[in-house]
């Protein structure tokens, strides 16, 4: 009989430490703690798993040389061809308070490899880049800008490791100023 009451004592124990261990939630801007309703630090943007550097000739080619032995890329590129803006527009007489820079990706990284867009000026795939202007971007002291306006794009990349793929990229299409908590000293 005494040994049934130590193993009840023990799981209690455990179950009270338990709750009272912050509860950490994933967000991709920082570590928040839901216990205290706030984050570890300011929060910060993540890194995107596209680019926008210039594509080589080289690997134009490469791509161009490729899309003739796979007619049916070809023709889904051209299917879904429109035409990019890449103007941003701000209202006159409005001040931005999170300015944002919208790039073309050339490149994405799938599965850890770079590969590139197959025809970017087809395929339109856009996302922003905040450009930080002095904190807080608010009246308030716990503010920042953070992406938002996330949209999904289909892609067709080209991977030196499989050729054609056709992929599905969440990209931001726009910067928000945020306001936030961090937890309190413990």
């Amino acid at each position: 009989m005494p040994l049934f009451v130590v193993i009840v004592i023990m799981t209690l124990t455990l179950t009270i430490d338990a709750m009272e261990t912050p509860v950490k939630s994933v967000s991709p801007y920082g570590k928040y703690i839901v216990k205290y309703r706030g984050f570890t630090e300011t929060p910060k943007n993540f890194k995107l798993e596209v680019g926008s550097e210039q594509q080589s000739l080289t690997l134009k080619r490469k791509i161009e040389y490729a899309l003739t032995k796979y007619p049916a890329v070809e023709e889904s590129l051209k299917s879904i061809a429109i035409k990019c803006n890449l103007a941003y527009v701000n209202d006159i007489g409005l001040e931005e308070t999170c300015p944002t820079e919208l790039q073309r990706a050339t490149q994405a990284y799938i599965d850890g490899e770079q590969c590139a867009v197959v025809r970017p000026e087809y395929q339109c795939v856009t996302f922003a880049v905040c450009q930080q202007p002095k904190l807080p971007c608010s009246g308030l002291v716990s503010s920042t800008c953070l992406y938002d306006g996330f949209r999904y794009f289909r892609a067709w990349v080209y991977c030196n490791s499989c050729g054609f793929k056709l992929v599905k990229l969440k990209l931001p299409q726009c910067c928000s100023c945020k306001e936030f908590q961090t937890c309190p000293d413990r």
